[in-house]
């Protein structure tokens, strides 16, 4: 048996060194590209949510659906409880179902449908969401709340033609409404 000099342990122990430096390495480069390959999925996947658009220059509500992904995606359904439903608007007498009702349909990267539904006189305000879609060979199921009583808030915001008492606010009025036609063709 040999002796090892103190040259041989510096040598011996800096291979040690070198070889737990190159597997820490190995696995730092396996954990970003990991990472990576999340990240690239999440930003290409498609983004699909329901809402409800109100729109004040006109007073009306619309039912939305709109992937803000990147990619297709294939709604599998949409659940809303309480369901809604065309016969609780007061006055209303066509029978069709609603937009939610649709079911194993695609939607293109920033495509949206819409479709009009009346909440002035709805007895549900409050809803809860689940939308289920397929997107690059996954399936994601967002859960969440609508709820309506915020637009009560929202119209207070700005003043009707009515409110205008000087051009002033009249030209704000105007300012608003253009903004918000500006808005809606910007989408």
């Amino acid at each position: 048996m040999t002796n090892m000099t103190n040259t041989d342990w510096i040598q011996f122990w800096l291979a040690i060194g070198t070889g737990v430096l190159a597997i820490i390495s190995t696995i730092t480069i396996v954990i970003t590209l990991v990472q990576n390959h999340k990240l690239n999925i999440e930003n290409s996947r498609a983004k699909i949510i329901f809402y409800i658009d109100y729109i004040r220059s006109n007073d009306k509500f619309f039912l939305t659906i709109k992937n803000f992904g990147n990619s297709i995606g294939k709604i599998n359904y949409i659940k809303v409880n309480p369901k809604l439903d065309y016969k609780k608007i007061p006055m209303y007498k066509q029978k069709h179902p609603v937009i939610t009702d649709a079911k194993n349909f695609v939607l293109a990267p920033n495509q949206k449908i819409s479709s009009w539904f009346n909440f002035r006189n709805y007895p549900d305000k409050v809803f809860n969401i689940e939308i289920s879609y397929d997107t690059i060979n996954k399936t994601y199921v967002e859960k969440y709340k609508i709820d309506m009583n915020f637009i009560d808030t929202v119209e207070n915001l700005y003043h009707s033609p009515i409110d205008c008492n000087d051009e002033i606010q009249a030209l704000v009025w105007i300012e608003h409404q253009l903004s918000e036609i500006s808005e809606r063709i910007d989408k």
